[in-house]
């Protein structure tokens, strides 16, 4: 949101409407996770399935933060769905820990969730990029994009959402011309080196991130962890946010969950609800 506020202002000073790329990782294959997804998947396969079990339930036992820990603990997930969970900031067993409210919450868990998001797709790439394209894509980025551009009075509009190029994206773009191990949006930069000039890099990709981890070492970091530590035990078990806390400040990378979970609180607090873990 921040980063994305600041482009908008500087753009808008030039004019009042803006083309945006959104949806274009989406729909030809953009996301880095899809590459590491593919690559797992291909060498999970030839794992027997009581190794798998049990490196997974191993996993538990890192840190939180631990690269790598998120895919680890996805082997012990059926290979039909474990892409659904190699993403995740918090697996279904830490979240039980952590905020003891989600043990008694209707309704099915977000794995499930992007398992459902993911069913129209036929093949592993397919299913990962339905399910961002149904969740991630209108929950976050378009949400993101539309708020921080409207604060700075710009229009961003998404030539990508276009139903035909949609439509084109899912149903006649085969899987090696959007994602494979080593590449993605292959078709797109195919396209790119054909119309925008040679000295362009269209191989480079840059999110519009923050520096968490660097901001939480400072200031910003005092006021999250009060923030934490305040948060009513019914939200959030004052021993896990402890450790968390603790394993950020020994260089683990916590500082997307911890700026996630801080900012639920805030929300929380914002609009006086009340929890309770029964």
């Amino acid at each position: 949101m921040v980063p994305t506020y600041l482009v908008s202002r500087l753009v808008r000073e030039s004019c009042t409407v803006a083309l945006g790329g959104d949806a274009g990782d989406e729909l030809f294959g953009g996301y880095l996770h899809y590459s590491r997804i593919l690559n797992q998947m291909k060498w999970r396969r030839f794992m027997p399935p009581l190794f798998k079990r049990i490196i997974g339930r191993s996993a538990t036992l890192l840190p939180t933060g631990f690269r790598g820990r998120t895919y680890f603990r996805a082997l012990e997930q059926s290979d039909s769905d474990a892409w659904a969970r190699a993403t995740l900031l918090l697996d279904g067993r830490y979240r039980r820990r952590l905020a003891p409210l989600t043990r008694s919450l209707p309704g099915f868990p977000p794995e499930e969730y992007r398992v459902r998001a993911g069913q129209a797709g036929k093949t592993l790439l397919q299913k990962m990029t339905a399910a961002d394209f149904a969740t991630y894509l209108p929950e976050d980025i378009l949400v993101k994009v539309d708020r921080a551009s409207m604060l700075a009075s710009l229009e961003v509009r998404a030539p990508f959402l276009d139903y035909r190029i949609v439509e084109f994206a899912f149903g006649r773009v085969p899987d090696r011309l959007r994602a494979t191990e080593s590449a993605r949006k292959i078709l797109l930069k195919m396209l790119a080196k054909k119309l925008l000039p040679a000295e362009l890099d269209v191989q480079r990709k840059q999110g519009f991130s923050i520096p968490l981890d660097t901001w939480f070492r400072g200031p910003w970091g005092v006021y999250l962890r009060d923030v934490l530590r305040s948060a009513p035990p019914s939200l959030y078990d004052p021993m896990e946010i402890g450790r968390i806390l603790a394993s950020q400040e020994r260089g683990f990378a916590n500082g997307q969950r911890l700026f996630n979970l801080a900012i639920l609180e805030l929300w929380r607090r914002e609009y006086d609800v009340h929890v309770s873990a029964s």
